[in-house]
């Protein structure tokens, strides 16, 4: 199996596995392919750049720029869905008004609705 570093829509790099007869279907986004490029460092992974004469720039940093705050913004969805979880749960827990009441505040709060 081949692996390539691929730019996402987001701004991230990813490591992506192919078959050794597959393709990625934006080459476009291709940065790096194992299977025309030395192996991959994966230290490299969010900060490697492919220049136009096909040399690379393994620290550059517009592109880590890009890929932390792409992985940062994911990291914050990520915790939003889990602290919404969290509230629903302890919402179907509550056995009184003032409990539920509670919870409904602290949604509010979350969402930033008060």
């Amino acid at each position: 199996m081949k692996r390539l570093i691929v730019n996402t829509p987001s701004g991230k790099q990813e490591v992506i596995k192919i078959e050794e007869s597959g393709g990625y279907f934006d080459k476009s986004r291709v940065v790096w392919d194992e299977s025309i490029d030395p192996a991959i460092d994966l230290s490299a992974v969010g900060k490697i750049k492919r220049n136009l004469d096909g040399t690379f720039d393994l620290n550059d940093a517009v592109t880590k720029s890009a890929h932390d705050s792409a992985v940062s913004d994911e990291q914050a969805k990520q915790q939003i869905i889990l602290d919404r979880k969290n509230i629903i749960k302890t919402a179907r827990t509550a056995s009184t008004l003032p409990e539920l009441k509670a919870v409904v505040q602290s949604l509010v709060e979350h969402l930033g609705l008060d």
